[in-house]
């Protein structure tokens, strides 16, 4: 009789990536035991009151992509017993001082983007054109975005406008982030494995680009995503909280996982933390390990607020950029998917920016503020909470001059997943994208997952 210490799988690590690991193996007739260092379960996919003011915050902003069949919706329909409702996002809008305007996705949009001045259009939509025809020769080329626009002569505020979409598609600066992942983010680039018909397809995308349309919200807050996969875990799989692995080894083709709880084996290791620590619990080949060291991170900040009423301006479904002056800064009111995530009445208003990681964060929050005050005329004199996040949005952020690792290991039966293991897409998306892998890798999916 097996060992009540002895599992097909252990899974280290809870995020989002971590307990749909642990879903889909168990679904497929795995025992699979999760180990969480933390008290909670879901990472960043994660929402919570404040104090009992009655506004819902999630861990960060979030939009949800891919809703038109991407990985998500792929492990929904394949493991999910009941799935989340999501509300379309919108549009994505960009705020400046002389007004408000849906943020172009179009070589023909763009052309009347009223954000940036006439020539910084022109400038800006050449540079497009040169950075799209060179991405469909040459393949996920590492040319960063300012090595694209450096020498056009575009002004400052086109420069901002630049750096702004390049923070809020890696979390870098234009010149750590490859073009691509800018065109990607906006639904002008195929990032998976493309053949000639998807580089062609590049091209139409400039004229007719529904990207956006496959966006969502999900109502409750992104806890919904995280409560369907623990709602739907079968017997067979176990989470435990507070419980950190500090040690894994392997043993006669199998894995020996030291716990603060106690000792466990498994005969595979699904390792969901940030992929440049796992050489601290386990040995791996240098390769590797420089490799993974080598990863970036981002830094954000959301600063939530709640306002005692609606204002006319944050009166929309969709989220906003803000970039010509102050802090820019990416807002959802998440109150236009799902009222009740504030108290009757009351509006509820997510704005994430992102620090240097040397950045005084009590600093940058004013900062921050002042931006939003000004930006938004009447806000300050309706704030009635603020609640501020300090966390990194991924795992990994796409940069210049990186390789992710993969999921696979040179190890056998031991895989990695989570936001550094795949470039494609973002947040819940991504680290989506790296379970399906890591399920194709492991060979477990082929009738669910075709």
């Amino acid at each position: 009789m097996p060992s009540e210490k002895s599992y097909d799988v252990i899974v280290v690590g809870a995020g989002i990536s971590g307990i749909l690991s642990a879903l889909a193996l168990g679904k497929e007739g795995k025992k699979v035991l999760v180990l969480e260092k933390s008290a909670v379960v879901g990472g960043n996919c994660r929402t919570y009151e404040v104090q009992d003011t009655g506004f819902f915050v999630d861990t960060g902003v979030h939009a949800i992509t891919g809703l038109d069949g991407g990985p998500l919706v792929k492990l929904m329909e394949a493991y999910f017993n009941s799935v989340p409702k999501f509300v379309p996002h919108g549009s994505y809008y960009v705020r400046y001082r002389g007004g408000f305007t849906p943020f172009p996705n179009t070589i023909k949009g763009f052309m009347n983007f009223k954000a940036v001045s006439r020539s910084d259009r022109a400038k800006l939509t050449k540079t497009m054109l040169k950075a799209i025809t060179h991405l469909s020769v040459v393949e996920k080329s590492d040319i960063s975005a300012y090595d694209f626009v450096k020498d056009e002569g575009i002004s400052e505020t086109g420069m901002k406008l630049v750096d702004t979409l390049a923070y809020f598609s890696s979390g870098l600066s234009m010149k750590d982030t490859p073009a691509w992942r800018i065109l990607s983010a906006g639904g002008l680039f195929n990032d998976g494995i493309r053949n000639i018909r998807d580089r062609i397809s590049d091209f139409f995308r400039l004229a007719i680009n529904k990207s956006y349309s496959e966006q969502g919200y999900p109502i409750g807050g992104i806890q919904t995503i995280t409560n369907c996969v623990l709602n739907s875990l079968p017997k067979n799989v176990k989470i435990k909280t507070s419980d950190e692995v500090v040690k894994i080894k392997e043993n006669k083709g199998r894995f020996d996982v030291e716990a603060k709880s106690g000792e466990y084996n498994a005969g595979t290791i699904i390792y969901s933390g940030e992929a440049k620590r796992l050489p601290e619990i386990t040995e791996m080949p240098d390769g590797w390990a420089e490799s993974a060291k080598k990863l970036k991170q981002s830094r954000a900040m959301t600063v939530w607020l709640g306002l005692k009423k609606p204002i006319d301006a944050l009166n929309y479904r969709g989220s906003e950029v803000w970039f010509s002056e102050g802090a820019p800064y990416w807002a959802m009111p998440t109150t236009g998917y799902d009222p009740h995530l504030a108290p009757i009445g009351k509006q509820l208003i997510g704005f994430s920016a992102f620090l240097h990681h040397e950045e005084d964060t009590a600093k940058y929050e004013k900062y921050l503020l002042e931006t939003i005050c000004s930006a938004i005329p009447r806000i300050e004199e309706n704030i009635e909470m603020k609640h501020t996040q300090i966390i990194i949005p991924e795992k990994a952020a796409i940069s210049t001059g990186i390789k992710f690792p993969g999921v696979k290991t040179p190890i056998e039966n031991l895989y990695v997943v989570g936001t550094d293991t795949d470039m494609r897409s973002m947040g819940v998306t991504r680290a989506s994208y790296s379970v399906i892998e890591m399920l194709k890798e492991m060979n477990v999916s082929s009738w669910r997952l075709r």
